[in-house]
């Protein structure tokens, strides 16, 4: 599988939510994950499918994971520096 700029600016977008919320203190790390990949990650693709001219792909929903893990980690990081 190629990375292409769809499945990097998916990853990118997630990472940044997941930071955005952590901001905010909202949930644990795994509950942000889980929020970020499957509600907001899942409603695009479900908007993918039902519109012509998008389309779905399970290699999205991973690359939202993906996104959403490294966000998590940056603020560890952050937070235990």
């Amino acid at each position: 599988m190629r990375i292409g700029k769809d499945k990097l600016m998916h990853a990118g977008m997630c990472c940044l939510l997941v930071i955005f919320f952590a901001a905010f203190r909202a949930w644990d790390p795994l509950r942000r994950i889980i929020f970020v990949t499957i509600i907001i990650g899942g409603a695009k693709e479900i908007y993918d499918m039902t519109h012509e001219g998008h389309d779905a792909e399970w290699a999205d929903l991973v690359a939202d994971f993906i996104g959403a893990v490294l966000g998590e980690l940056i603020v560890a990081c952050i937070l235990h520096w």
